[in-house]
Parts: structure tokens; sequence; C-alpha cells
């Protein structure tokens, strides 16, 4: 799991892969791990394994983007040296399918779909699994990838985790994650809250990384602005506290179509502070909200957005036995273990 990163385990990549080696580590008395910023180290720990080891499966969480040589040596290296074990891999970023760039420069730019295309048919030749987040993520990964392959697909959505909860928080909403205006819907959000505030006193709080909040001047000058904007930065050990000082989460992005197929780390952390959601209607994770029945699915209009989040807080005020039941059922049904079973599922079916 080569996203364990020292000192980053506020990103969703990190969470993930930390939670998933705490779940393997529970089930298993023996767990090798491949981990390390440099590839080279990874490669090399991946040599040290003894051949006569039989191993259950092997499991992998790819980087995003492109996979360096070593990384793509290694993956190659494990199919020759241990040649019946069966390989799953998560598969967990797609930008490059919606030409969306995070690189400088026009050639490199021209060049990553086409090497991330190859990429992905070079792991179809090496895994006998690979999962996705959704349904239709997976749909999206298949067009890129022969009729004719031998590869399984299989979902494999993020999960909660058991944690403490204030049963009574203060009537506030929670946003945590990117600030963008491009995937957050970060504008549209503010827009609502200030809809909200005209009707009454509602706090947002809201966590983003401290770089990217430097970064940006329309949420800096709304935090100059308004009284019921609370601006955090927060770790994997300190964001508790902020969640047990709200009572609804929302997820207001809408714009760009790549958000559409996933299903954000942070819809699983909301879940598992057992917090209803106001979602704007936009594919995934509204699609899972909805299935649940764990809150309201909005436009993209901030007036409507506004007038589900006032509903939610009445309701929340009225302490919804209903609402609570599922979204207690919802997380019981996606934890985290949940995720290591179904990876043991279809790992060691023949």
């Amino acid at each position: 799991m080569s996203d364990i990163l020292p000192g980053k385990n506020f990103s969703g990549p990190t969470v993930r892969s930390l939670e998933m080696l705490k779940e393997f580590r529970l089930k298993y008395e023996s767990v090798e791990v491949i981990i390390g910023e440099n590839p080279k180290e990874r490669l090399r720990q991946f040599q040290g394994l003894d051949s006569n080891q039989n191993y259950e499966y092997c499991y992998i969480e790819l980087k995003v983007g492109v996979t360096r040589f070593y990384d793509t040596l290694l993956i190659s290296s494990i199919r020759k040296k241990f040649k019946n074990i069966k390989i799953g891999m998560y598969y967990r970023d797609m930008y490059w399918a919606y030409n969306i760039n995070f690189n400088e420069g026009k050639i490199r730019s021209f060049f990553v779909p086409i090497v991330n295309k190859l990429y992905l048919k070079f792991l179809d030749k090496n895994a006998d699994i690979i999962f996705g987040q959704s349904e239709s993520f997976s749909k999206k990964m298949k067009e890129y990838i022969p009729k004719s392959n031998k590869t399984k697909f299989a979902i494999l959505p993020p999960g909660c985790e058991t944690v403490s909860i204030n049963e009574s928080p203060p009537l506030a909403v929670i946003y945590v994650g990117e600030i963008d205006n491009i995937f957050s819907g970060i504008e549209l959000l503010i827009e609502s809250m200030k809809l909200v505030n005209l009707q009454r006193e509602v706090n947002l709080n809201l966590v983003c990384r401290s770089n990217e909040y430097n970064n940006n001047n329309f949420l800096i000058e709304a935090n100059k602005q308004y009284k019921w904007l609370n601006i955090h930065h927060a770790t994997k050990e300190t964001i508790n506290t902020i969640y047990n000082k709200s009572s609804v989460a929302v997820i207001p992005r809408y714009k760009d179509e790549y958000t559409k197929i996933c299903l954000p780390i942070k819809l699983f952390e909301y879940i598992s502070f057992e917090l209803p959601i106001i979602s704007v209607d936009h594919g995934e994770a509204s699609r899972f909200i909805t299935e649940y029945q764990i809150g309201y699915i909005s436009s993209k209009k901030p007036m409507d957005l506004a007038n589900k989040i006032l509903k939610m807080i009445n309701i929340k005020e009225k302490e919804n036995d209903y609402l609570q039941f599922n979204l207690k059922k919802c997380k019981e049904e996606n934890m985290w273990q949940n995720r290591i079973e179904k990876i043991d599922e279809i790992l060691k079916s023949n």
C-alpha cells in the first residue's frame, strides 16, 4: 500500500490505506506490507520476501496517475515470483479520462492520458480483480480494457469507522474536503449558508487544508465577512472535535462530470459520525444517500440547498428516530471490516 506516507494522514488515500492496514492486521496474524515514498525502496522490500511463502493473496492500493517505472516493475515481479497468488488492485482515480490535468506543460499533459490507458491494460494483464469505488467508476475503467480481458471488476467503496459521537451536538453544518472552484461547489455552499442565516443562525464548520485555504481568495473574503463561517485545518487525530460540534453534513459539489462517478471518503466519515447528509443531485454520492435514506438531495440552486439544510436542522432539533436508525444501519453495513471481508471473499474464491 504505497499511499501510506508519514505526516500525510489528512489525505483521503492515506486515511483509506491506514484503515485498511489496521483491519488486515486485526484479521491476520501476519501481514507483509510494502510501503515507502521511494519506489526503489518499495521494490527492495518486495525482493526481500521469501518466494516459498504461501500468501493468501496480494492486495494493492495503486498510486494516483501513472505508476513510476519501479512500481510497474514491482507489479510484474509479484506475478512472476508468486505465480499462483491472486492479485487484487484498487484503482482510485481517473482524472485523466475526463481531461482533468494537474500537470504543468503541454507535452506532459498530452501524454498522461495515453500512458494511463496503456497502464490500465498493463494492470489487466497482471490483476485477477480490479476494484473500483462505484458501478459507474468501474464501467468507465472497462472502456479502456479489451472486451476479451480476463480481469474481473468489483466495487469497493470507502468504509466507516467506530468513533466517539456527541449525542447532542450544536445545530451546525459541517463540510470537509477540497475548496477549489472546479470540484468542490464551495461557492454554492457559501451562498446557500448566507440564505440559511437570513432565517436562523446556523454555523458552518468548514474543514480544509491550510495551503489550499491560503490560496483561495473567495473563501478568505467570506471568512472575514461572515461570523457564522468557521474555518478549520485538521488532521485525522483532531477532526473528531469538529465533527462533534456539528449536526448536519453537506456535499455541495456539482460541476464536474468526473465527480459523478466517485464516492468520496468524506461521505463515509459523515456516516461514521452518524450525521445526516445534504447533497447536491450529482451521481454516485447522491444515489448512495437516497438508497440508504440518510439525508436530502438538493438541486444546484442556492435557495433549494438552503431550504434542505434548514429542513434537516429542524428535523435534528426534534431528534428523528427513523433518520438515526437509517444512519446506524448504513454505518453497520459499510465498515472498513466489511471492505476487508469483501476482498477476502473475492480473492479467496476459486
